[in-house]
């Protein structure tokens, strides 16, 4: 999430909030007011797991490392109708 002002506050801090994205400290150096507001957001959000944190989401960071990466069936939820692989 980049930093993005608006007349009501501070967009990014309002995704990073609802667990709808993911800080990124390297470019947020220059700021570390707004650099621990945003890291603070995302681990409350991650915690709480609200939004895409609820689910399983592979950090970008870990995919360029690997990947070839699948989640392992214990973690993904399976509901009634989801086809058993």
């Amino acid at each position: 999430v980049a930093p993005l002002d608006t007349g009501a506050g501070d967009a990014g801090l309002s995704v990073l909030r609802s667990g709808y994205g993911l800080a990124a400290p390297d470019y947020l150096k220059g700021d570390p007011e707004r650099l621990s507001g945003y890291v603070t957001a995302e681990r409350l959000a991650r915690m709480n797991r609200q939004g895409m944190h609820g689910t399983f989401a592979q950090d970008p960071a870990d995919y360029r490392k690997d990947p070839g990466y699948v989640v392992p069936r214990e973690t993904v939820a399976q509901f009634f109708d989801t086809p058993t692989p």
